[in-house]
């Protein structure tokens, strides 16, 4: 009856390696972090990156002025303006 009881402790134990070793597994990430800044500007934003690694976001002085907004493709920055507009 003893032996009954703890079959299924070992049996337990004999299962368990396999599925802690499938779920260790850790691949390695290669990361790059670029520093961007926007000539003349106190505060940059990148808000958004899409697959052809073309980055958007804005700058400004702070980060409570309001600021304008930026395309970088490869090594060109192209920057665009927002003006506030009354009705």
């Amino acid at each position: 009856m003893r032996l009954l009881r703890s079959f299924p402790l070992a049996l337990g134990l004999l299962l368990s390696p396999p599925l802690i070793y499938a779920q260790a597994k850790i691949d390695v990430l290669n990361l790059t972090f670029t520093t961007i800044d926007v000539p003349g500007a106190g505060l940059t934003v990148v808000s958004g990156i899409n697959t052809a690694d073309d980055m958007v976001g804005w700058y400004g002085q702070s980060g409570s002025a309001p600021g304008s907004g930026f395309l970088l493709r490869e090594t060109l920055i192209k920057l665009c303006a927002f003006h506030n507009r009354s009705s």
